[in-house]
């Protein structure tokens, strides 16, 4: 009788440990990327006192560049910060001015040292004197490259200039309309097809004529204040989409986020913008 209590309680016991536990609800909301581009893209102003922000002085520029630099806790400063590489991104977001919001409402680092609004307006956010933000991440969880790269992270992001072009990038065509990661509708005009798709999207918002044109007065002014970039020049950059193993390589030149960073989507292959950036070489006659 005893044996075959135990035997029982035992196999009750047993089934009891063996039984998967339901996980616990939560009632935190669940946050997807979609969740944060749209945060991005939402993000109200924040107020910035005065005297934090002209601690660091706007550095002189040939060009006609809107100053809104960051808060100095907003970014690495490092006095052995040299410029060895430039790199393109495109924002994901609405404007110049969300993105910078969304820059001040955290305490990441996580910035470019300029952004490109859709008219072709640059602002600076970071100084070219000694600072630098966190704009490339290469060890990503989801960045398949070779692990002695994803060791450098940092140093790729203290060693290089991050510009930023105002696009939502990729749209999908659904009921006869473009409509964007988030849901919101993409007039034609602003459409471009490629001829082969970028990680597998074909239609994308294309970077307007105008921040193209200030791209390229942008670049040629940082390379001639940074000769060393001048050695990397390409003649073709139709690869902007695909991992570059001189970009790894810390080699001097002009970037995609892509070409070190498998998971991401800027910038992608514009054909105007790979027009420009091919033009960079002959215009400035370089002979490597």
């Amino acid at each position: 009788m005893w044996i075959r209590l135990f035997a029982q309680l035992f196999k009750l016991w047993l089934v009891r440990i063996l039984t998967p536990k339901e996980e616990p609800k939560s009632d935190l909301p669940v946050i997807t990327n979609e969740d944060v581009y749209t945060e991005i893209k939402e993000t109200p102003p924040v107020e910035v006192k005065e005297d934090i922000k002209t601690i660091i002085e706007p550095v002189a520029t040939k060009l006609n560049i809107i100053q809104k630099l960051l808060p100095p806790n907003q970014y690495v400063q490092d006095s052995k910060f040299k410029v060895q590489q430039i790199y393109l991104h495109h924002s994901a977001g609405g404007s110049a001015e969300s993105t910078i919001n969304y820059w001040l409402s955290n305490n990441t680092r996580v910035s470019t040292h300029f952004i490109i609004d859709r008219d072709g307006t640059i602002y600076q956010c970071i100084p070219l004197e000694k600072a630098w933000g966190y704009h490339l991440y290469v060890a990503s969880p989801g960045n398949k490259i070779d692990r002695k790269y994803k060791k450098l992270s940092s140093q790729y992001d203290a060693q290089s200039v991050g510009i930023e072009i105002c696009s939502y990038g990729y749209v999908n065509f659904v009921d006869g309309k473009f409509v964007n990661y988030v849901g919101k509708l993409i007039h034609h005009d602003r459409i471009v097809k490629l001829d082969k798709p970028c990680k597998e999207y074909y239609y994308w918002e294309d970077y307007t004529q105008e921040q193209v044109n200030s791209l390229k007065s942008l670049l040629l002014s940082l390379l001639e204040e940074y000769p060393i970039l001048k050695q990397g020049l390409k003649e073709d950059y139709s690869k902007l989409d695909e991992i570059d193993i001189d970009a790894l390589d810390m080699k001097p030149g002009i970037y995609s986020h892509q070409n070190v960073r498998q998971d991401k989507f800027d910038v992608f292959p514009s054909p105007r913008l790979i027009e420009m950036l091919n033009s960079l070489k002959p215009t400035l006659n370089v002979v490597v």
